[in-house]
């Protein structure tokens, strides 16, 4: 039970942060793009996310995302599920970790 809760936390939690995050990474690569064009499209973070607003609305922000999502949410369920295993190997009779063995489980994950 504690296994499956962490995959299906572990993947909410990968897809939650992607969401939050994607519009920023978004921007970034647009620039980075942009930098290397002949003809600029942006003059910078605001013009960018002004120019994507009103081109695309708040969807454009999130192209691209199902590719990163499909990758993501699995890759963290795996990466909660890793650390929930090792914890429950390394816990004292207490259910307590060290916080030495926290990072261990942590790195292992």
């Amino acid at each position: 039970s504690s296994g499956i809760n962490a995959e299906y936390g572990g993947g909410f939690a990968g897809g939650l942060e992607i969401l939050c995050t994607f519009p920023t990474e978004y921007v970034k690569t647009q620039l980075q793009l942009d930098s290397r064009a002949a003809t600029p499209r942006y003059t910078g973070i605001g013009d960018c996310i002004s120019k994507t607003f009103k081109t695309h609305g708040m969807g454009g922000f999130y192209r691209g995302l199902s590719s990163l999502l499909y990758g993501s949410i699995p890759k963290a369920s795996v990466r909660f599920m890793g650390y929930e295993a090792l914890r429950n190997r390394m816990v004292d009779k207490d259910g307590k970790l060290t916080q030495t063995k926290t990072v261990l489980c942590g790195l292992g994950a």
